[in-house]
């Protein structure tokens, strides 16, 4: 009976530490309940008008390095929805990509009230090199968005990878 009290103490104990010290860690934005899927029309109002981090995603579905891309960040979204808003660009191969400084699909960019912090440019073309593209990712995500810092958060990522389909018109 001692040895249980203590044991249930113990982890009352824990919780009370896990509970005190989650609530100082990091300043969460609010969270968003989705991705949003946003378009030239709706580009100003939900990106560069939001008063916080957003991530946008511009890709086609018709190449699968899109599809692939697509995958990776709706699972991000929902692990990292309270700390920016994810947004979905479906690109017209067609349409004009100056406004937006796309060379590639798909292409990941990292805004802060409005203004680019960051992107990332393609997916790796190597599949082994895939396998440990959500890792980048990731990391990405908690030094630039989160905000963790420290060490073991900090890397020099250039992703541009040489996919079949560079944004030019000559590829179309």
């Amino acid at each position: 009976m001692r040895i249980r009290l203590c044991t249930i103490g113990l982890n009352m104990l824990v919780a009370f530490c896990l509970i005190s010290c989650a609530g100082h860690k990091i300043e969460r934005q609010q969270p968003s309940p989705q991705i949003v899927q946003i378009d030239n029309s709706t580009f100003s109002a939900e990106v560069d008008s939001f008063n916080g981090f957003a991530v946008v995603l511009f890709y086609n579905k018709e190449y699968w390095q899109s599809r692939d891309m697509e995958q990776r960040f709706e699972y991000f979204a929902g692990r990292y929805a309270e700390y920016a808003k994810f947004c979905k660009f479906h690109w017209d191969i067609n349409a004009e990509a100056a406004p937006y400084k796309l060379e590639m699909l798909p292409t990941m960019v990292l805004y802060k009230s409005g203004a680019e912090i960051d992107r990332m440019k393609g997916i790796p073309p190597d599949k082994a090199e895939r396998l440990k593209f959500n890792d980048d990712i990731e990391m990405w995500l908690l030094k630039n968005v989160v905000g963790l810092e420290g060490d073991q958060y900090t890397a020099n990522f250039k992703y541009f990878f040489k996919n079949s389909y560079k944004l030019t018109p000559s590829n179309f």
